[in-house]
């Protein structure tokens, strides 16, 4: 995703952005009694802004927003005013002013959008020539029925069982091979964040291994930026395939 041009230096206009919240809709950080939020909502914040601290924050790039979520539910926001950029590349934006213009829970995508890193992450392996066990497969396709209410919980913990025991067995084999044990490492990483992610009991579990899945599926490709860059993209379209009510909202 391109980075756009910001100057901290003047008020930020109106600008379209994504954030996520628990799972009652409340703020992470706050009063405890503030009502859960909804569509129109306005927040202000007048003091001084300090990434990860003080301000109202949201994230041009959903990957990165997913990567800070405290819950599942996903909003479109609009963030204006003064603003502090977070990090390099900005993964953030620190603001005075954020407004939600529509949330949906994100719960069952997010899950389904783990499970479909994770089964990348296992064709990637198996174009590259190394055999992927059948179990892992099963693990995968396992979560994705869970998520959409198709198995039962004990179920999904058998195809857990079952690709933590391939896991063990492609670890003794691996062993002498230690090139190919690591590049697998991530299709490994990732089936198990996208298990963990359709099991999870709290909906704000299910969004972070969402995103580790993410992670895990991004960083076999770490070490070639333009293939880590194509990762990210997919990803991105993934994702958003699971929100057609946010990927339409415009300014």
């Amino acid at each position: 995703m391109k980075q756009p041009k910001l100057d901290p230096s003047k008020s930020l206009p109106p600008t379209l952005a994504w954030h996520f919240l628990r799972a009652d809709r409340r703020l992470q950080w706050g009063p405890t009694d503030r009502k859960p939020l909804r569509a129109g909502s306005v927040l202000v914040h007048e003091g001084g802004l300090c990434p990860c601290n003080a301000g109202l924050h949201a994230s041009l790039d959903i990957l990165d927003a997913l990567s800070y979520a405290p819950g599942p539910i996903i909003c479109r926001v609009t963030v204006s005013g003064r603003f502090v950029p977070h990090g390099s590349p900005i993964d953030k934006l620190c603001c005075s002013r954020r407004k939600l213009l529509r949330w949906v829970d994100g719960t069952a995508p997010l899950r389904l959008f783990a499970a479909d890193c994770a089964a990348r992450s296992l064709r990637r392996e198996e174009t590259a020539g190394r055999k992927v066990d059948q179990r892992s497969w099963n693990a995968v396709r396992a979560a994705r029925a869970f998520a959409q209410g198709e198995i039962t919980a004990d179920q999904l913990a058998a195809a857990r069982a079952a690709a933590e025991a391939a896991e063990a067995a492609g670890a003794a084999a691996g062993a002498a091979r230690a090139a190919a044990w690591a590049a697998a490492g991530a299709a490994r990483a990732a089936v198990a964040a996208a298990v963990a992610a359709a099991e999870a009991a709290r909906a704000a579990e299910a969004a972070w291994a969402a995103a580790g899945a993410a992670r895990a599926a991004e960083a076999a490709w770490a070490a070639w930026a333009a293939a880590g860059a194509a990762e990210r993209r997919w990803q991105r379209r993934r994702l958003l395939h699971y929100l057609p009510t946010l990927r339409e909202v415009r300014l």
